[in-house]
């Protein structure tokens, strides 16, 4: 199999799945699905790696599927990480312009940027992304690129993105045992909203949703860039749950049922008819209204969207 030169390929380790993706750039620089693979994940937990390797042979089944679909050999991947572990916080760096005729050049840059990721952290934590906010020179805010301005100061406000050292260490060494060398690692919810937020969005604020089966990662943009992001400990598979024990329903009917007749506002379910609910242990079904299971869902729904809303932005 040849390899897989001139591709990209990004990796999901999931709570309930793995998803590989191969793509390839065509003519205009547009990226194109060569490949696509995925697999049952019993080895991670609420964003977790609880069991080494069952996740590895998760990412060695979805790697080999997506391989034969593109007919490439995969060495080297995008790994996204959205843990519950995953914060964030803004940061401020500053530094004089070291050229004397103040024009700011790509160094000043690389050193202010630097300066803001000097910010002192806890022992178990490292940065994971530095998303620069806006520079500012001599007070002049706002500004997006300052290659090239005169200046006697440089400044930055950046968007840190941290992460536990151990856990981002365990899902590297499972990639790297399933025969694949890390690239980089990607905060997920950044990553997504590179693909479907248009910049006009970003200006007038949005937040992105990325709902797991074990957690929901999130992003807040205003202004054209990120200015909050986390993980929350809430996914889809809490919904799931939830119909499984008030339905007392298994749990793979309760996926069914969420995935098919799931609703979680009430005032749009207009359909008045029943559902048949399969009970545990062979019980005879019975026929719950469509309102009952989003009664069921919509107090998650709105949990989640509360946890959102309390976050403060530092």
């Amino acid at each position: 199999m040849a390899k897989a030169d001139g591709y990209v390929v990004g990796i999901d380790v999931g709570s309930s799945k793995v998803a590989v993706l191969i793509g390839k750039r065509d003519g205009r620089g547009n990226l194109e699905i060569a490949g696509r693979g995925q697999a049952p994940n019993r080895g991670t937990r609420r964003g977790n790696i609880v069991n080494l390797e069952a996740t590895v042979e998760a990412l060695k089944a979805a790697s080999e599927e997506a391989e034969v679909m593109a007919g490439v050999e995969i060495s080297r991947a995008w790994v996204g990480i959205a843990g519950a572990d995953v914060r964030s916080v803004n940061a401020r760096g500053m530094v004089s312009v070291s050229r004397k005729d103040r024009e700011i050049t790509k160094a000043d840059i690389e050193r202010v940027l630097e300066a803001a990721q000097s910010a002192a952290l806890p022992s178990d934590r490292e940065i994971l992304h530095a998303v620069p906010q806006e520079f500012v020179v001599d007070e002049q805010g706002g500004i997006s690129d300052p290659l090239g301005m005169l200046g006697s100061r440089l400044e930055v406000q950046v968007h840190l993105v941290t992460g536990q050292t151990a856990r981002s260490k365990t899902l590297l060494t499972c990639v790297n045992r399933a025969g694949i060398e890390v690239a980089e690692m990607v905060f997920e919810p950044l990553s997504t909203a590179e693909a479907v937020l248009t910049p006009d969005e970003k200006d007038l604020g949005v937040v992105l949703l990325d709902v797991g089966a074990g957690t929901t990662g999130y992003a807040l943009f205003e202004d054209g860039e990120a200015r909050h992001s986390a993980v929350l400990p809430i996914g889809a598979g809490h919904f799931t749950n939830d119909l499984a024990m008030v339905l007392r329903t298994p749990y793979a009917e309760a996926e069914r049922i969420k995935l098919k007749e799931g609703c979680c506002l009430l005032s749009m379910v207009q359909d008045e008819e029943g559902i048949s609910v399969p009970a545990v242990a062979g019980g005879a079904p019975r026929v719950v209204p469509r309102r009952e299971i989003c009664e069921i869902l919509q107090p998650r729904a709105e949990e989640l969207l509360s946890l959102v809303r309390g976050c403060r932005i530092s």
